[in-house]
């Protein structure tokens, strides 16, 4: 895992992903298990908010979202905050509840720091890609994931961009 790099196919460019398991082992661990399974291959940019963060994690597999959208990692203690390129996995308020969702930093986002956010990668090619993803802000993630919410977010979102393919390059 040490060294190891994700590269994202958009349908923008090419976005990669170096992971620091110094920084969060149990999240890389855990994205190159998504990734290997092919979650993130199809899945859109559902979230994506100018000077803030694109974010992605939902697969377009709803049978993907249902055995692996749901499982969760403990938490970790922060050693990489949120700087602009980091990228961390989001949670909800409850601990222990990062899964599949995942975010790309804009900017300097630490006020993220406290609230649980550890980064365990960094965009180190790409960026200029990520910052031009198509701005979304898709609400309801439960029919995102269902077997029609990509047929509803396409109707909603026909701009939208999404992630093509997902690899891990050693």
């Amino acid at each position: 895992m040490a060294g190891s790099k994700v590269l994202f196919e958009t349908s923008k460019g090419n976005i990669v992903i170096q992971l620091h398991p110094e920084w969060s082992a149990l999240g890389c661990e855990h994205f190159i298990k998504l990734v290997q399974a092919g979650f993130y291959d199809g899945a859109p940019w559902f979230r994506v908010i100018e000077g803030f963060v694109a974010q992605c994690g939902i697969s377009a597999s709803a049978r993907l979202n249902e055995d692996m959208g749901e499982k969760t990692i403990k938490d970790e203690p922060l050693v990489m905050g949120n700087g602009k390129g980091k990228v961390s996995f989001g949670r909800t308020g409850a601990p222990n509840s990062r899964s599949s969702h995942i975010f790309i930093n804009y900017k300097d986002n630490n006020f993220l720091d406290h609230q649980g956010f550890p980064a365990f990668g960094e965009v180190v090619e790409g960026m200029d890609v990520a910052l031009s993803l198509a701005k979304v802000e898709f609400e309801d993630q439960f029919t995102l994931a269902s077997p029609a919410g990509m047929d509803i977010f396409r109707d909603e979102f026909p701009d939208a961009d999404y992630i093509l393919k997902a690899t891990v390059q050693n």
